[in-house]
């Protein structure tokens, strides 16, 4: 799965515990605030993991190579297909449009159709979570799309479904979903072809969607990284 944001950063969300007077009042005994717990996604109700309607969008805070910034992810159109739902968004950044995307949501999962500005077409489509959910199920892809450097070629997938889990976010701490990525692909280097590879963990919380991605690239001796941590978002 290819998020192409430039900039990304994460924030810690904290407990705040309820403390109590040493005088207590009679009859009065002081509950410790509620811990979170894991609330996986209901059976029948895994495309929530994406909210899907025009309109919908997310703000994530980003930091990449020592720069932070602010990013929103929009949902612009939505159609109806055979069997679900196809999806157009956008990445803006203040008011510059950095990345375009195409998505499906069937009852068999949740796909990534294109990325970038211009836009790349993945052959063929990248499934980002498979429908039922079963944690530990993994699943590979191989075809062309837009690579994580931001050059377009042929790439291999190799994915795999993780346990749920509550992740911090700047709303909180959430269940999610972690899907882990490892991707191995060429990158062009001063015309040269180089060893590349990419690995990532997206995680998808209920009724919620993307909430954070942490990306790691290794071209050559040479790597990078970008996490995305979701601070507010609008569904519908």
């Amino acid at each position: 799965m290819i998020w192409k944001a430039t900039l990304a950063f994460a924030l810690l969300a904290s407990l705040t515990l309820i403390g109590c007077n040493s005088q207590k009042a009679s009859g009065y005994q002081p509950k410790p605030s509620k811990k979170a717990e894991v609330k996986p996604v209901e059976p029948g109700k895994e495309a929530t993991l994406f909210p899907m309607a025009e309109g919908n969008q997310w703000t994530f805070e980003v930091e990449a190579a020592g720069r932070t910034d602010e990013i929103t992810l929009k949902v612009i159109s939505i159609s109806p297909m055979e069997g679900g739902i196809k999806a157009r968004l956008e990445f803006t950044s203040g008011t510059q449009v950095i990345d375009k995307q195409a998505w499906e949501i069937t009852s068999n999962g949740i796909f990534q159709l294109s990325a970038g500005n211009p836009e790349v077409t993945f052959s063929p489509r990248q499934t980002a979570v498979p429908f039922p959910i079963e944690v530990g199920k993994k699943f590979a892809w191989k075809g062309t799309a837009l690579l994580p450097i931001g050059q377009a070629g042929p790439s291999s997938h190799k994915n795999e479904v993780q346990a749920w889990q509550l992740v911090d976010s700047g709303i909180g701490r959430v269940t999610a979903l972690p899907i882990q990525t490892y991707a191995e692909f060429m990158a062009k280097v001063d015309g040269q072809d180089v060893p590349a590879t990419m690995a990532s963990t997206t995680y998808w919380s209920p009724g919620i969607g993307l909430v954070r991605y942490v990306q790691r690239i290794a071209v050559g001796n040479a790597t990078s990284g970008q996490t995305l941590r979701l601070k507010s978002y609008v569904v519908k």
